[in-house]
């Protein structure tokens, strides 16, 4: 069962039926080649001693999953993983034993594991198999009952999954993992309103289900039920700090396996050059706070978390080394080169070290939960850091540590090869604003590739990019390393990754450009390269709402420049006030810590009116009642809801609100453009207090970008506060000659600017943030070729700066 090429225990996938003969191969005795299901009717005391068997050898995979490592244990097996003796280990005990139990917890360790192979099922594919499995033998099983709808949720068969948590809870109703199985399945469909009750029967049951605690709190911050809101939230955060400090444990002495000299020519061969002094003493220092164990201490570190990035160190250096051994520094190539020799056997330093690791765990809180979670900077980067680290164990498992990525080409004739990876090219806030992005690359010197990992969802936004010219794949249905294996064929210079968590990463290109662009995603491709941040002018945002959405006034760029101020914002106040009419025809015409703002703001400002969006539509009805609990019947009467619209009316009506009010822990993202494309002014917040959260800062940078920031960011709750009162009373009406209403005042003339500047300012000018995106690859590929990104004899970051002058329209 070794695997020859490292000398380890890998992961084996066994089917069910595969592993009920295990024990006949194994344990080749009269006693366990008869056929297992056979045993209880053979004497009582074969019986009771595989039985006896099969209990033990559960029992000692439990301490390993534990936490207790394989030498502590008296077992002499070098380079075997914890994972895969575990699995090894239930495959031995359901042969001997089999049982509905038995299947389950066998199927429980497939779902944490992936594969070596890269064609064959996976291991929750098998996992289902094993589920079904148990389920004949015992069809009312608890736990089978609640993994095998966890597994069809993960799946994407929520429906399926429902109906599964139902049964067993109709058969089951106190068993907590699935009331908490079902909660998260509703919450991930949307439902978190209805899942808001399976939480708190769960936690009733059981108060210490930590799996409870942070769906609960996130669900309650959803329908704006802030009931124990603080007990809910300290839960979650102070179970999330549990679960990072669990990896301090895990892992312990893998890189001791091998001497800090050893390691150090490790090094050296990677990097070909004899290290400096100063980097030699720092590499000591690194391989020592693993290896030297003297007086018996063992520091909380992440010694697992250190061997994946010195992996993704080794990988990318030694494709940057054999790239330069074949083309030299070579930016560009004016004729197709021969193809790079094959590379030369080289040592594998990391295989069967590797094999050791135990996958890297996560905690509940999920990165994108940060958003709306007061979490300070170090536990926020900690959530994402550990995310990252299983991504890269996954795929480590499918594809050799030691492999070094396939060679591109130089650039042919200045055309740098762009691979832009997501599972977001649907209806989805990534197409809403990229959608341009990639069509208006300089085909003459990029060429531009999509690899879908989702699949298509029927909308207009898919048929764009499937239907366009494009270089588009769909490689939802692929396994990981055929994706890698295509971006490698496809000669990939750089990749874009749209976000920062994902659930593959490949090894394939030179540059990973980490591009912080509104978009979010269930699956994507994420690579373990050493990735550049990189800073563009105004903002980092990108926004296609000039391109896509110019239906208010149907006319083109060049149209609307030539058409005179005073028309163009006379038609707009006219279409105002007549969308304001159909929204909210009851108005008479000449009318948490941030929700109590609003509240203080709507008494302060007469005849105000707060506009909400159902969004669900469960938070409705507790917000109104916090209101009258807060300020009065009188202030929440004032407060409207309408239903969440289609995205284009959505657009078009955002030119109802004098001012739009940002929040401050999670700022508007895409909804902040949509608005100052409009001409709504906002209020963005930049408190010093939410400055470690980039999700804070969002709508502040696109505030900014307009060249009216000045007017709108505001850095305090009461700078905030005294902006929106202050805007808002502005307002003045008077009645003209001819019996008509005009308005005036310092808002509308802030409007008038967002309205009448919306073509020309950087915040919705794609084509310039495309070229200045264009001039960080080419700076990248540089940095990449001439290996500084490597020395870090530049700054870390790439920043580009945008020397054109922007045009402010005041007539």
């Amino acid at each position: 069962m070794l695997d020859p090429t490292t000398g380890t225990l890998p992961n084996v996938v066994l089917f069910p039926d595969q592993a009920q003969m295990l024990s006949a191969v194994v344990f080749a005795s009269p006693h366990t080649t008869s056929d297992v299901w056979a045993a209880p009717h053979s004497s009582q005391s074969t019986y009771e001693i595989k039985t006896a068997t099969s209990s033990a050898l559960l029992t000692l995979a439990r301490r390993i999953q534990e936490g207790a490592l394989i030498a502590d244990l008296g077992l002499d097996i070098p380079h075997c993983s914890n994972d895969a003796l575990v699995l090894l280990l239930h495959y031995l005990a359901l042969s001997l034993s089999p049982s509905a139990s038995a299947f389950n917890d066998t199927g429980v360790v497939l779902c944490g594991m992936s594969s070596n192979a890269p064609r064959v099922a996976s291991g929750r594919d098998v996992a289902r198999l094993y589920y079904e499995k148990g389920l004949q033998i015992d069809p009312t099983h608890p736990h089978l009952l609640s993994n095998f709808g966890s597994l069809l949720k993960d799946a994407g068969h929520n429906t399926s999954a429902v109906g599964v948590f139902n049964h067993a809870l109709k058969l089951h109703p106190e068993l907590d993992i699935a009331l908490v199985n079902m909660a998260n399945t509703l919450k991930d469909m949307g439902r978190p309103a209805d899942a808001v009750p399976y939480y708190l029967k769960a936690v009733n049951i059981n108060p210490g289900l930590v799996d409870a605690y942070c769906g609960l709190s996130m669900s309650m911050n959803a329908v704006c039920n802030w009931t124990a809101r603080d007990h809910w939230l300290t839960n979650a955060i102070a179970i999330c700090e549990e679960h990072l400090s669990e990896l301090y444990h895990q892992n312990i002495g893998i890189l001791g396996e091998r001497s800090v000299d050893d390691w150090l020519l490790t090094v050296a061969l990677t990097t070909s050059r004899p290290q400096c002094d100063h980097s030699l003493r720092r590499w000591v220092h690194r391989f020592c706070l693993f290896t030297d164990i003297s007086d018996g201490r063992q520091p909380l570190l992440n010694e697992g978390s250190f061997l994946i990035r010195l992996v993704d160190w080794y990988r990318t250096r030694m494709q940057h080394r054999r790239y330069v051994e074949t083309y030299g520094e070579t930016l560009y190539g004016e004729e197709v080169p021969h193809s790079p020799p094959e590379a030369a056997p080289t040592a594998r330093p990391f295989g069967s070290i590797f094999s050791s690791a135990s996958l890297q765990k996560v905690p509940t809180v999920l990165p994108f939960h940060t958003f709306t979670l007061p979490l300070p900077s170090r536990t926020i980067r900690r959530i994402a850091h550990r995310n990252a680290l299983r991504v890269s164990h996954n795929i480590m498992t499918q594809i050799s540590p030691d492999r070094v990525p396939l060679l591109p080409l130089p650039p042919l004739k200045r055309r740098i090869n762009v691979g832009y990876v997501s599972s977001d090219f649907s209806d989805h806030p990534l197409s809403h604003l990229m959608r341009s992005v990639f069509q208006l690359h300089d085909q003459n010197r990029f060429c531009v590739f999509l690899y879908a990992t989702s699949p298509s969802d029927g909308s207009v936004f898919r048929q764009y990019f499937e239907q366009g010219d494009l270089n588009f794949f769909d490689v939802s249905s692929w396994s990981n390393v055929d994706i890698v294996n295509r971006i490698e064929e496809d000669h990939i210079h750089i990749r874009m990754s749209h976000t920062s968590l994902s659930s593959l990463r490949t090894i394939t290109c030179p540059v990973d450009l980490f591009a912080r662009v509104q978009a979010y995603r269930k699956r994507s491709l994420d690579h373990c390269c050493q990735h550049s941040d990189f800073g563009v002018s105004h903002t980092y945002f990108v926004t296609d709402h000039r391109q896509s959405y110019r239906h208010g006034e149907n006319l083109s760029v060049e149209e609307r420049a030539q058409t005179p101020a005073d028309k163009l914002w006379n038609d707009e106040i006219k279409c105002r006030a007549d969308l304001r009419r159909a929204l909210f025809p009851d108005l008479p015409f000449s009318c948490q810590n941030i929700f109590a703002t609003w509240l203080r703001i709507l008494a302060r400002v007469p005849r105000s009116i707060l506009w909400l969006l159902r969004f669900p539509s469960a938070g409705e009805a507790h917000l109104i009642q916090t209101a009258k609990e807060w300020a009065g019947d009188e202030i929440a009467s004032r407060i409207r809801f309408t239903d969440v619209a289609a995205k284009d009316n959505h657009i078009y009506r955002c030119r109802v609100p004098d001012l739009f009010l940002d929040t401050s822990e999670c700022s508007a993202h895409t909804v902040a453009a949509d608005v100052l494309w409009a001409g709504t002014p906002l209020i963005a917040c930049a408190w010093p207090s939410h400055r470690h959260k980039m999700s804070s800062r969002v709508a502040a940078s696109l505030a900014s970008a307009t060249g009216f920031g000045e007017y709108m960011v505001v850095s305090s709750r009461d700078e905030y506060e005294e902006r929106a009162v202050t805007l808002g009373n502005s307002i003045r009406h008077t009645v003209q000659p001819n019996g008509n209403m005009e308005a005036s005042g310092d808002l509308l003339d802030l409007r008038r600017c967002l309205f009448l500047n919306r073509d020309t300012m950087p915040l919705f000018d794609t084509e310039r943030w495309t070229r200045n995106l264009e001039k960080a690859y080419r700076m990248a590929w540089r940095r990449w070729v001439d290996g500084s990104m490597f020395r870090m004899s530049d700054d870390g970051c790439i920043w580009v700066k945008d020397d054109i002058d922007i045009p402010i329209r005041m007539d």
